[in-house]
């Protein structure tokens, strides 16, 4: 019941954001929680009620590895989980985000585990990602998550490698990139990214990342990877389903498209499928491609 259990003030920063700390509480034991706020001392207002479990569990952050232009190896340890209550939920992973700030972290991109029970106490876990952006910094921590409360290691950071992207010349009005961004290749998928999101980690269904035309601005995400490239328009990208012949192919046992152009060169699109949120559906049948402007049709 969020109006009862006990009450704890908390000043309000000037970006509306506020932190309270509580003593006192029992070990391996679930506690709910909501915020709150009070005008003029009589109308309350509640916030969804959460949990979290008190616990002296730690998380070890392991030093990221194989790094690429785009991809890394991140991975962790779960150490003295000890007795959870029978509800408690566990999950676990590495967050990644642009920004060493722990709140940042905590909001950003979330690389769980797909098999939560290979991270039991004691035993480390590893898990790959890709679609980073080249030479891009990116700070990272191992964490576990005991129902909506984070346990978190140590925030460490890593530098991908530099990427030159290839254009190629299809007899169009502009040269296409030979590959996604994200992507080392012409077969891989890259990163599945949000409109507007020049970071490449922002996950939030319910956020719009951007409106309007975005084509060569700072929320192009082909201009943030400096590939030397940007978004295409509307037209430019009417003008490669309309000039180039798509047929199906199979690269490195990936279904893909090939597009040739009117000059006979050609460039492939893997059937990378679609992303909300962390849910990927079509992968292996359909591809997409972002423009960079809005079309006026639809």
């Amino acid at each position: 019941d969020a109006k009862s259990g006990t009450e704890v003030d908390a000043t309000l920063n000037s970006d509306g954001t506020f932190t309270v700390e509580q003593d006192g509480l029992s070990k391996n034991q679930t506690y709910y929680y909501c915020t709150f706020v009070t005008l003029q001392g009589k109308v309350s207002y509640y916030g969804d009620v959460k949990s979290f479990v008190t616990t002296d569990a730690s998380v070890t952050t392991t030093p990221a590895s194989d790094i690429g232009a785009n991809k890394a190896t991140f991975g962790g340890q779960l150490n003295e989980i000890g007795n959870l209550p029978g509800s408690a939920t566990l999950s676990a992973g590495i967050k990644v985000s642009m920004s060493k700030d722990e709140t940042a972290l905590i909001g950003g991109k979330d690389i769980p585990l797909s098999d939560v029970s290979s991270a039991t106490s004691g035993k480390a876990f590893s898990v790959t990602q890709q679609g980073f952006l080249p030479a891009t910094k990116y700070y990272y921590v191992a964490y576990m998550k005991l129902n909506d409360g984070y346990i978190l290691g140590k925030i460490d950071s890593l530098t991908t490698a530099d990427s030159q992207t290839q254009f190629v010349d299809l007899g169009l009005s502009v040269k296409w990139a030979k590959t996604n961004i994200g992507a080392s290749s012409e077969e891989e998928a890259g990163g599945l990214y949000g409109y507007g999101d020049p970071t490449g980690l922002l996950e939030n269904t319910d956020a719009a990342y951007a409106t309007g035309d975005i084509t060569g601005s700072s929320l192009d995400i082909a201009m943030a990877s400096a590939s030397g490239g940007r978004l295409p328009t509307v037209t430019e990208a009417q003008e490669l389903v309309n000039k180039c012949t798509f047929s199906d192919t199979t690269v490195n046992d990936v279904s893909c498209f090939k597009v040739t152009g009117p000059n006979g060169n050609s460039i492939v699109v893997p059937k990378a499928g679609n992303r909300s949120s962390q849910t990927i559906s079509g992968e292996g049948s359909e591809a997409y491609l972002w423009t960079g402007s809005i079309d006026p049709n639809s």
